[in-house]
């Protein structure tokens, strides 16, 4: 077990899906997301309506062979009334409120997720830590779980400091490793000041189910 704090940048469902195998292997983290609640795309306003993502496919062939999808899924059913449309070749994932995917997800973790801060600054600095600058963008949902009283080692808070006066942010998450899922442009914007190698991504699609000491909670 590491006593690395790992910071995640984003609040969808693949951020949520990284917190919770963090937290299943005991791995210390954080996760910042500028909106009201976890969920990124997965967009929704009550009683039924998506305006984000209003469905995700899988392939048949991987939610077959995997477990823990179906486990997932399962559970989601029950909680979110999701549904799974099979074709020949896909499953189409849908929820009344996709949000609620996120949300379900996020129940796990909620007292290292910390949303309505927008990251607005990002630096390293001579201990090779991560510096998250954030300015408040939303106050947290009243039907969030989030745990706003954070450890002071990971969040520091330095609104009437003069340093906060001069660069207008409203405080600062510190963490040893950080993992963006937020788009490259915006990740790019943040990182002007750090110095980085140009690397590319690549998506890879695994059918195979998820090595058990990967898995999370």
């Amino acid at each position: 077990m590491t006593s690395k704090v790992h910071g995640i940048l984003g609040g969808g469902l693949s951020g949520v899906i990284i917190a919770n195998l963090l937290h299943g292997n005991k791995i210390p983290f954080l996760m910042v997301d500028k909106g009201r609640k976890a969920g990124g795309r997965f967009a929704s306003r009550r009683p039924c309506f998506n305006y984000g993502v209003p469905s995700f496919v899988i392939s048949r062939g991987t939610f077959e062979k995997s477990e823990g999808i179906r486990m997932v899924m399962h559970e989601w059913h029950k909680e979110c009334k999701a549904k799974c449309y099979f074709l020949e070749d896909h499953v189409h994932v849908y929820a009344p409120q996709m949000r609620a995917l996120a949300s379900h997800l996020e129940k796990n973790v909620a007292t290292n997720v910390h949303v309505g801060d927008e990251v607005k600054e990002i630096e390293r600095n001579k201990s090779k830590q991560w510096i998250l600058r954030y300015n408040k963008r939303h106050e947290p949902s009243k039907n969030t779980a989030t745990d706003l009283n954070a450890k002071a080692d990971v969040k520091k808070e330095f609104a009437s400091s003069e340093k906060a006066n001069k660069l207008s942010f409203a405080g600062e998450y510190v963490c040893d490793e950080l993992i963006s899922t937020i788009p490259i442009p915006q990740l790019d914007n943040l990182l002007k000041g750090v110095a980085y190698h140009s690397q590319f991504a690549l998506m890879v699609l695994n059918d195979h189910t998820m090595p058990t000491h990967l898995q999370g909670s």
